[in-house]
């Protein structure tokens, strides 16, 4: 007799799945790229996952490299409240940056509809550079939102239902760019009833014109129109044999925009 034997196996199986609740998102752009003295456009913009009733953030930047020249609503924001600015509305230059807070309507009757791109604050700087650039290297930083700024600090923050929520947030690069470098090479050769100036400059940008000085006073001006580098046709007679005597050459270019 053939007996068969049926091995039942039990398995409990538990299904995981995953999901990412979407988010807010405060976003900061575009990135720059320049040189010291240059102005930049910064944007802040909002993508929305519900319909919001306000927000409040601050933005901050390194004082020592940039300057932050104005700080204007946006087009969303002018226009939020059934077509007007919003309910209340408040933007607070701070030591470091901005803050902006915002109650679009008290009664409810409008709302920061769900979309990307909400135009909310436009932003400009100039690039400073106080930090030394002696390494003549891209100095990078970014401009970030931040919830440091104001006192008490505001947060940053989108209002739902009521309820505060931290968004997700994008900064905005920025690299600044050494100034070029820019040199006079001079030689002075001592006889004894007279001193003889040679220099030679770099060739970008070229000096329009220059100044010639003996111990701190103007004696000579050069104008430069064809954008010399090179020079040896300076000579100084009105000195007195044995006396010490300091030149310096000043060179004056203007950057084209």
């Amino acid at each position: 007799m053939r007996r068969c034997f049926a091995l039942l196996v039990a398995l409990s199986v538990t299904l995981v799945g995953s999901t990412v609740s979407a988010q807010h998102a405060f976003n900061l752009g575009p990135d720059f790229s320049g040189g010291i003295g240059d102005s930049f456009a910064v944007a802040s913009t909002f993508d929305t996952v519900e319909i919001a009733q306000g927000w409040s953030f601050g933005i901050c930047h390194d004082v020592t490299l940039l300057t932050l020249d104005t700080a204007v609503e946006g087009a969303t924001t002018l226009t939020v409240n059934e077509g007007g600015p919003p309910g209340f509305l408040q933007i607070n230059f701070e030591d470091g940056g901005v803050t902006m807070g915002v109650v679009i309507s008290f009664l409810g009757l409008d709302t920061l509809p769900v979309d990307t791109g909400h135009e909310i604050l436009d932003l400009t700087y100039t690039a400073i550079a106080e930090t030394p650039v002696v390494d003549m290297v891209d100095v990078p930083t970014e401009i970030c939102y931040c919830s440091t700024l104001g006192d008490p600090p505001v947060a940053s923050v989108i209002v739902v239902g009521g309820a505060s929520l931290p968004p997700v947030t994008t900064c905005a690069a920025v690299t600044i760019a050494p100034p070029p470098p820019i040199f006079i090479d001079l030689q002075c050769v001592g006889d004894v009833s007279d001193v003889t100036l040679d220099w030679t400059t770099q060739d970008t940008p070229p000096f329009q014109y220059m100044t010639v000085h003996r111990d701190g006073v103007l004696i000579e001006f050069i104008d430069n129109p064809t954008g010399e580098t090179s020079f040896s046709l300076f000579d100084d007679v009105d000195i007195f044999p044995g006396e010490s005597y300091a030149y310096s050459i000043i060179g004056v270019f203007f950057e084209t925009p």
